[in-house]
């Protein structure tokens, strides 16, 4: 499902990124872009039941619809006109059913709680492998930024895993979240 289906990238740093500096980047970001405040307005289980009927409609629709197949008789022509109708109705029915998005407000303090909601610091390894390479926490939607800071005593870098849902981002989409990220920091570190 699309909520919970994620799309990830790991960004890798050759020197520290301070949590203060992410988190006012992050803040930025969140306020930029809505879909990074998205909550669902209906519940989870309808959401996942709409998923379920309109996979189960599409197959039925492409391989089992009476008005898909010729009609060779009068009951044939019958049972196409009903398996249309139905087509129709099930369309209808599930494009006004579909599960509905909010956006959570976006003030300051609005955004301040989404990013201290999002935002995950994982203890510091010694390695830049040991930390790309950590257990993360289970990801929950519609995003997530782990910073995992590390080097031999005092922080050499930092991994940034950040993972969106794929609601949101895709391959191409993900490029403009990301430009903008880093020019935050940028901007934040200045």
């Amino acid at each position: 499902m699309m909520w919970r289906s994620k799309c990830s990238w790991t960004l890798l740093r050759d020197r520290p990124l301070p949590r203060e500096v992410l988190e006012e980047a992050l803040g930025q970001l969140v306020e930029r872009h809505a879909a990074l405040r998205a909550e669902f307005a209906d519940p989870m289980p309808l959401f996942s039941a709409t998923q379920q009927a309109l996979t189960v409609f599409e197959l039925w629709r492409l391989r089992g619809c009476p008005s898909r197949r010729p009609a060779r008789s009068f009951c044939g022509g019958l049972a196409a006109s009903l398996g249309g109708a139905a087509e129709r109705l099930v369309c209808w029915a599930l494009r006004h059913a579909w599960p509905r998005l909010g956006c959570r407000a976006h003030g300051p303090a609005a955004v301040r709680a989404v990013v201290a909601g999002v935002l995950v610091e994982m203890p510091q390894r010694r390695t830049m492998r040991e930390a790309r390479w950590a257990r993360y926490p289970a990801f929950e939607p519609p995003l997530q930024v782990v910073l995992a800071p590390y080097g031999e005593g005092a922080p050499e870098g930092a991994v940034l895993h950040l993972t969106v849902s794929h609601m949101f981002s895709d391959g191409y989409s993900i490029v403009p979240l990301l430009s903008d990220l880093a020019h935050l920091v940028a901007r934040a570190e200045a």
